[in-house]
């Protein structure tokens, strides 16, 4: 590999491969090492070993964010879904054992401003411009 990698350093200056001192250098050590490096069997690996287990577990744990990313954003809107079920039942309870609570009193003042507001404006369009 270390001619493909010279080749890709010269023809693209600033690569990673044109920066590595074995390579870049033409060193002996380079020569030295080259008939040691090949793809026949030997008592320490009798065959080729394909892809290196740490890709596919790359692979893997990128998955595996990724799936962890999709459960948090489910998660996050079912805490706001678990709130608004729990206030929505004490608010029924409530209600239903004819009592009244600070969110039954928010809306039902909230339903009467807006029902005011309807009124006034209904009246005020009725009535015409206003004459000075």
């Amino acid at each position: 590999h270390s001619d493909w990698q010279k080749e890709i350093g010269s023809h693209y200056p600033g690569h990673q491969f044109g920066l590595l001192p074995l390579i870049s250098d033409n060193s002996d050590l380079l020569q030295r090492l080259k008939p040691l490096v090949t793809l026949d069997p030997s008592p320490d690996m009798p065959w080729p070993t394909g892809i290196p287990p740490h890709i596919r577990h790359s692979i893997d744990i990128e998955k595996v964010i990724e799936v962890c990313g999709d459960v948090k954003t489910s998660l996050d809107g079912l805490n706001t879904t678990i709130g608004d079920t729990i206030r929505e039942a004490i608010n029924d309870k409530v209600r239903s054992d004819g009592n009244v609570n600070i969110s039954i009193l928010r809306e039902e003042l909230n339903g009467m401003r807006d029902d005011f507001a309807r009124v006034v404006t209904q009246q005020l369009s009725e009535a015409g411009p206003f004459v000075s």
